[in-house]
């Protein structure tokens, strides 16, 4: 949801239609101390908590969420635990599964999760380098290079697979 809300905050979009921007917990643009790897690290129970305690805290009675994807599974999950809470959600580019198995396809296979979990281990800044342009487009030269960035002020260890 990052890259998609920046241009929508270069354009005024944010507060003509009343929207809540934020940054997950692991984001460079959250302060690091308040990011528990165990909270969040095997599903999305921690971020969608998250996200319902920020609407709560906002007074935000009904919303239309609009998440990109792990953002849009954590606003299934949030939208589950507090159906109230919801009134359209809005899912772009979302997979109810990062892995595949017998019965689905349409993530990744176990081996290229290991190889990805490996490199962002072994070589943090190689993987921002490797991964940017496979998750924004390869015809996105700024956009790509507004996604290294983001990545690369991330603390490694939030983005360590386990």
């Amino acid at each position: 949801m990052d890259m998609l809300c920046e241009h929508g905050r270069s354009g005024g979009i944010v507060e003509a239609l009343n929207m809540v921007v934020f940054d997950m917990v692991f984001s460079p643009n959250v302060n690091p101390y308040l990011y528990e790897p165990k909270r969040c690290s095997s599903n999305f129970n921690g971020y969608a908590d998250d996200l319902v305690c920020l609407l709560d805290q906002l007074h935000v009675e009904k919303t239309i969420y609009l998440g990109h994807s792990m953002s849009a599974m954590v606003g299934c999950m949030a939208a589950i635990n507090r159906p109230q809470l919801f009134t359209h959600l809005v899912l772009l580019s979302v997979s109810p599964r990062y892995i595949n198995d017998e019965r689905y396809h349409g993530g990744f296979r176990r081996s290229e999760i290991n190889a990805i979990c490996q490199n962002i281990e072994e070589n943090f800044l190689g993987w921002v380098q490797d991964f940017a342009p496979k998750a924004v487009g390869l015809n996105a030269t700024a956009a790509i290079a507004k996604f290294k960035k983001s990545l690369g002020r991330m603390k490694p260890e939030s983005a360590e697979c386990g």
